[in-house]
């Protein structure tokens, strides 16, 4: 698999685990934050439930809360895109998951 790769102006290099902006800006991301983002942009415009996003960050023996796998979103969502944008690339949908959308 590709160690870098870009989607939607963003640069992740999953070797270095550097994570870029379109304006080569590099973004502070958490391990879990960084493996999130990973999750949902390989390949994106996937729905996820917060199940296969947790056995995916965690194996399937881990168990969590909801609530932490839509903290972590929120989080990401913040660090990466402005309010409104970032809902509608990292996209909730409801009864389903998420998804990281690279349409406009």
């Amino acid at each position: 698999a590709e160690t870098r790769y870009q989607v939607r102006g963003l640069t992740i290099d999953r070797r270095a685990r550097i994570l870029r902006q379109p304006d080569n800006r590099m973004v502070d991301l958490t391990t879990l934050e960084f493996d999130l983002l990973v999750v949902l942009t390989t390949p994106p415009n996937v729905v996820l439930s917060r199940d296969e996003i947790m056995n995916r960050l965690r194996g399937p023996n881990w168990s969590a809360y909801d609530r932490t796998i839509d903290g972590l979103i929120g989080r990401l969502r913040a660090k990466l895109f402005d309010d409104r944008t970032g809902r509608e690339v990292i996209k909730t949908i409801r009864g389903a998951g998420y998804m990281f959308s690279v349409e406009d």
